[in-house]
């Protein structure tokens, strides 16, 4: 519930509030989940975003850098060579295909 909340704070203008929720949230997640798990990207993107419109600039770079690193991890296409790729569909000849 924090997440979404901080989210509206930023947007309302009301950065105090918004920074406790979301600091908040990230601790919670990475007590429960670890450092490095996928449900940390949304809170680290909102606090970049927080962290820009505050004009720290090195801070929303910095999260913004460590979502990235986790989405890379978890959800970018790195993780397809492992998988195998079906073989593709040999064509069939027109004649074979009116009979």
């Amino acid at each position: 519930m924090q997440v979404p909340l901080g989210a509206l704070y930023t947007v309302l203008g009301r950065y105090d509030e918004a920074n406790h929720c979301l600091l908040g949230a990230l601790q919670a997640y990475e007590a429960r989940l670890g450092k490095s798990h996928p449900a940390l990207e949304e809170v680290l993107m909102n606090l970049a975003a927080l962290a820009a419109v505050e004009g720290d600039r090195a801070a929303s770079d910095g999260y913004r850098k460590r979502a990235g690193k986790i989405h890379e991890e978890y959800l970018g296409i790195s993780h397809l060579a492992e998988v195998p790729l079906p073989e593709p569909l040999k064509p069939q000849s027109s004649r074979s295909a009116v009979r």
